[in-house]
Parts: C-alpha cells; structure tokens; sequence
C-alpha cells in the first residue's frame, strides 16, 4: 500500500469543496445582484422588467421570498391580481413569518370580498407582530362592514392606543359609539378624527348629529353648516339642522330649511308642514301657517295638535275667523281631552280677548294635565285682572249687586260664608274653589262697605261704625 497516495486525496476532495463554495458564492451574488436590479426597477414602475430579474430568482431559488413578495407587487402594480395574489401566497410558504405578505395578501382578499380569509391573515400578521397598528385598524373596518361591532369597536380601541394617526379609526368607533346612544364619547372620538383631517366633512355631519340626540341644539348646528359647506348636501341634514334651528327657536332659517326639504325633495313628512307650520305663527305670518296646518290636515285628520296651532293662527287673523278658531280649538279637545296645549292655547285665546272665566277655566284644565309654571302664571293673570275690576269699581264709588254666579235650573242655595262647603250646599263653578270664592266675596263685601260709608279702607271697627250711623239716620 502506498501512502503517498493519501494527501493526493485530500488535496482533490479540498479542491472539489473549494470549488463548490466558490460556485454558491457566485450564484448567491449573481442572484442578489438580480434582486437589486429588480427592486430599482419597481421603485422606477418598470414593473415588467422587473418580473423578468424576479422570476429568474424564484427559477434559481424557490425559497427566496422576498423575489415573491416584490413581483407580487408588480403584478399588482399591473392589476394582474391573480398572480400578484399567488406570490404573495408563495412568499409566505417560504416564510411564514412575513407579516408584509400577509399584509398585502389580505389587501386582495379584501378586492376579491373574500373578507373572512383577509381577517385570518390579519390575525397572522397580529400573532407576529403584536404591536402593528394597521393590522388592527383594517381588521376593524372588516368586523365593522360585518356588523360585528364588539370585534370592531375592540379593533379600534387598541389602534387608537397604539397612537394611530388614522382619521377614520376615530369617525368608526364614534359611529359604533352612537350606535349604542354614548353620545359624549362619539363626539369625543369626531372631534379628534377633525383634528386630524379638518375637511373631513362626514365626521362634521355625525358630530352633529351626536350633538342633535343630547339636545345640544346650539352646538348641533354649526356642525350641520360646516358639513353642508363640504357638499354634504342631502334630504337628512336639512331635516336635523331645520329642528335644531327650531328647538333653538331661529325660526326664519328653520323656515328655509323646512321649504328646502318641501320644494326640493318633495317631502310630504306631516312634521316637516307642521314645524313650519308654528315658525310661521311665530313669525306673525299667520296666513301661510294656515296653509301648513292645512295640508297637514289633508294626510292626517286626527292630528290635534295641528288644530289647536291652526286656530291659534286664526284668532290673530282678526274676528272674522274668530268662529275657525273656536271651532278647531274645540276639535283639538275632542281629539285629545287629556293635552294641555289644547286648553291652554284656548286659554290664551280667552285672556288676550279679555273673557278671563273662560280663560281660568281652561288654563285650570291644562294645569290637571301639566303643572307647568308658564300656565300658573297664566291663570294668576286672569285672577289678578278680575281683582282689577274690582278695584276699578272702588275708584268709581260703584258697589257691586253680586258677585256669585248660580244657573237658573239650581233649585237649591245654602251658601254660609263661615263654613267649609261643597257643591251639594251652593253651586260652586268647576274652575274656583269654595275658598276661593269666599275670599272673593269677603273682598267685594268690604269694598262696598268702604263705598258706602264714604271711608278710606275697611276694619271691623269702621264697619259697626258705620252700621249705627246708618241706623242713628234712618231713626231721624
């Protein structure tokens, strides 16, 4: 055996291995020079060409899959969508880990309303990359076209804690907000999306409209203006700005509003004729807030409240419509016994035109219904301008004859000033009470006392006084 032999073998089989790391250097370096040329090629969108450097890769090496990713993008770039979205698919065979494949793999599904399979590469790029923002942001917007607002509102909450710079992540999960009446955090959530993109005129509109739901009229309306501004120009708008500007009682633009949503939209909503209907009585233009009353009338007979509006209108419109009024005040009435509007308008009617029994009656009607201040007030008034009468009187030096009203048909009258007493004693009108008339009366008895006698005010004193030189006269 020779062993000279041996180093022979050695020397060839280094030869072979140097060789062949040679070769795999040269082919490593002749592939990523390809590469290189082909990312400069897509950046310069010499998308075809650049399909050629990055296949010739994938031919030489199956697993290089950035080669996939980046042809994926020029075939997208070319809207070859089934190829780009089959190297994207390729590149993450090669690399299950790389989130941008999944990214823009989930950005086709979504071209395709493959929806559910985008959500599951979401949830991929998630797994490996907790913290990226846009997973969750477009995540979100898939659970919320789904109406699956809990993923949703989960989706944007983490975004927005992750600091996104995302407008619409704001305007979506103010929208999910509003959904379920959070009015406040809705509004919270737009006034943020506006910070970021102050044209955004949607997030203007919903504002808006959060604001409309808390009553916050004032506020509603300038975010109703701004959006209309931006071209946001539709039937809904003009209806919440028109009963923002009403509720805020601006009723000449309410007025044009509410004509716009008429005239232009051909609205036959009976809300929209009969909010006009009252800015019209409110701005004296009586006249045309009979018309509005009217065609509400034509689409709903039963509507009370129109005629009680509508007879509110006639009564300014002088005495010849003074039988319109009382009429559809009456019918008010007997469409709804129970609606304190209906008697206090009436009872309104009755003091301006100085008829305050009839006035006291109704208001004390509306006041069962409605204990409100406006209508206390009211009826104080009337007492208060037939205490006036009364006082009128003194300043004549007239007496007053009788000052207690009883039907002709009463067969019966035990009325005793010094107890209390019902109406099985006396008759007792349903709008005073039997203190109230006793009070009344023990006022016009001691004012035509004072009358008289010739005195300057009442006591008992004057009053027995006057009695014996009454008595001292008639004996001379």
């Amino acid at each position: 055996m020779n062993i000279h032999k041996f180093p022979l073998i050695s020397i060839f089989f280094i030869c072979i291995i140097s060789i062949n790391s040679y070769i795999s250097i040269g082919f490593t370096q002749t592939v990523n020079f390809y590469y290189d040329r082909g990312v400069e090629k897509l950046k310069n969108k010499q998308y075809d060409d650049a399909i050629k450097d990055f296949t010739y890769i994938t031919e030489k090496n199956p697993d290089y899959y950035e080669a996939f990713h980046d042809r994926g993008i020029a075939y997208l770039a070319l809207q070859k969508t089934e190829l780009a979205l089959k190297d994207f698919t390729s590149a993450i065979k090669a690399n299950n880990n790389y989130y941008s494949a999944y990214l823009h793999r989930a950005d086709i599904y979504i071209k395709l309303k493959k929806n559910k399979l985008a959500i599951k590469d979401y949830e991929q790029i998630i797994k490996i990359k907790p913290d990226y923002c846009k997973a969750y942001e477009k995540r979100g917007e898939l659970y919320f076209y789904a109406e699956n607002f809990e993923q949703a509102l989960n989706d944007f909450t983490k975004a927005i804690e992750l600091n996104t710079i995302n407008a619409e992540i704001f305007y979506f999960r103010a929208i999910i907000f509003h959904r379920e009446k959070q009015y406040q955090p809705a509004i919270n959530d737009l006034t943020q999306a506006i910070k970021l993109k102050p044209d955004y005129a949607d997030a203007y509109y919903q504002r808006g409209f959060s604001y409309y739901n808390l009553q916050q009229y004032k506020k509603a309306i300038p975010d109703f203006n701004k959006a209309v501004e931006m071209n946001i120009i539709n039937k809904e708008i003009y209806f919440y700005r028109a009963n923002a500007y009403f509720e805020e009682k601006k009723y000449a633009p309410a007025i044009k509003d509410y004509s716009l949503l008429i005239t232009k939209y051909r609205s036959k909503d009976t809300d929209v004729y009969f909010k006009r209907g009252i800015s019209y009585n409110n701005t004296n233009q009586y006249k045309l807030a009979v018309k509005d009353f009217n065609k509400v009338l034509i689409y709903d007979r039963n509507h009370f409240a129109s005629y009680y509006n509508r007879a509110e209108a006639y009564s300014k419109l002088g005495k010849a419509k003074e039988i319109l009024a009382m009429k559809d005040f009456s019918k008010a009435i007997e469409l709804k016994s129970d609606c304190p509007e209906a008697y206090f308008k009436r009872g309104f009617y009755y003091f301006e035109t100085k008829k305050y029994d009839l006035a006291i009656k109704d208001f004390s009607k509306a006041i069962k219904y409605n204990k409100s201040a406006e209508i206390y007030y009211f009826r104080g008034a009337c007492y208060y301008e037939m205490k006036k009468k009364l006082g009128r009187c003194k300043k004549w030096g007239v007496q007053i004859a009788d000052c207690r009203y009883r039907p002709l048909d009463q067969t019966f009258d035990n009325y005793n000033p010094r107890r209390k007493q019902t109406n099985t004693d006396y008759y007792i009108h349903p709008v005073w009470t039997d203190k109230q008339i006793k009070s009344f009366r023990r006022k016009v008895r001691e004012q035509n006392i004072v009358i008289r006698h010739g005195f300057s005010f009442y006591s008992r004193e004057l009053e027995r006084f006057g009695g014996r030189r009454r008595q001292t006269t008639n004996a001379s």
